[in-house]
């Protein structure tokens, strides 16, 4: 059970412009991804709070209250796509990825759309480029094209088409430490920020908006993302434990997983992962993001972390796992594993 400390609230929010967040290039191609990372959504959230809860002090102090704000009293998961406020209602029902099996083989699924009739039906993208100052033209080799997702999506059957098109919405959970003080967040306060959060890329533009559809407050040992449910760490007030059900039964991942070296009897001997470890099948990509420092917002490079991706197929068997304060999962080994 969660320390009586900690409450939970599933969110739902209402896409209110197009949104980018950002993934890789592919040529010119500013990619996105199909859903809100933990350290995208961090982002949001510390500017928020910084904002409205310590807008009298100046700039670096603001910023650095709001981080350990967040670190001590906010933990969060990934927010993911639903085609309208009904469909976000239901975890079952979320474009959520998953590598799923096709005959002998897995194939990335995000509910039960494929990855291209999913990018037929609600990205878009926008050709640009940089101005040169002195000659009014397009800067050297700046055209670049950015991927977006639609706010408003648009169905891909074209016998559906008629119907109009949906708004895009994202849905997850929030686990937040309801103390007295500036140590704690209350509901109230996080339902301010929801209401007008900005995220990924091209904000200046006006993308990233959104809006609050829904909030409400939900067992915090309920089972969430269809096969995770949360226990209190015993070693800190401020970590959270996912765990899985004992069964042999196959579950995916809703967040970047970090990956470990694989462990042996030998304590010098390891390897370069642990897939046979976890029962792992998907995807390994490095992980970064951009920090506060003294010399500003985004200045600073995270340390790289390589990360199986959400949608990852696991075994289930008991798994434990630590959400960090940026949304990324950590594998929590029994004392009884070999070390």
């Amino acid at each position: 059970m969660v320390s009586e400390s900690w409450k939970a609230l599933r969110v739902v929010l209402r896409a209110d412009s197009p949104i980018h967040i950002g993934w890789h290039n592919l040529g010119m191609i500013q990619r996105t991804r199909y859903y809100i990372p933990g350290r995208t959504l961090w982002g949001a959230l510390a500017s928020g709070l910084a904002r409205s809860r310590f807008a009298s002090e100046d700039v670096p102090t603001m910023y650095r209250f709001a981080r350990d704000l967040c670190k001590q009293s906010l933990r969060f998961t990934y927010f993911f796509a639903a085609g309208s406020l009904d469909q976000a209602q239901d975890d079952s029902k979320l474009w959520r990825p998953k590598y799923q099996k096709s005959g002998q083989a897995r194939r990335l699924m995000y509910g039960d759309k494929t990855v291209a009739a999913l990018e037929s039906m609600l990205v878009y993208s926008e050709a640009s480029a940089a101005i040169a100052y002195g000659s009014r033209t397009a800067a050297q080799g700046a055209l670049h094209e950015t991927e977006y997702l639609l706010l408003e999506w648009r169905e891909s059957d074209e016998a559906n088409y008629a119907g109009g098109h949906k708004r895009l919405h994202f849905a997850g959970y929030v686990f937040y430490r309801d103390n007295d003080g500036k140590c704690g967040i209350n509901e109230e306060e996080l339902k301010a920020v929801f209401s007008k959060l900005q995220v990924g890329a091209e904000r200046r533009y006006g993308w990233g908006r959104l809006s609050l559809a829904s909030c409400k407050p939900v067992d915090v040992d309920s089972i969430f993302f269809e096969g995770y449910n949360l226990q209190r760490a015993m070693d800190s007030a401020t970590e959270f434990t996912v765990t899985t059900s004992s069964e042999d039964c196959e579950v995916y991942l809703p967040s970047h997983l970090v990956c470990e070296p694989e462990r042996s009897n030998d304590a010098h001997e390891s390897t370069s992962d642990v897939s046979s470890d976890y029962c792992l099948q998907g995807d390994v990509e490095a992980v970064a993001g951009r920090d506060w420092s003294e010399r500003g917002s985004g200045q600073r490079l995270s340390d790289m972390e390589h990360c199986w991706t959400p949608g990852t197929a696991c075994v289930s068997r008991g798994r434990r796992f630590k959400i960090n304060e940026y949304g990324l999962w950590q594998q929590i080994h029994s004392p009884s594993r070999t070390m």
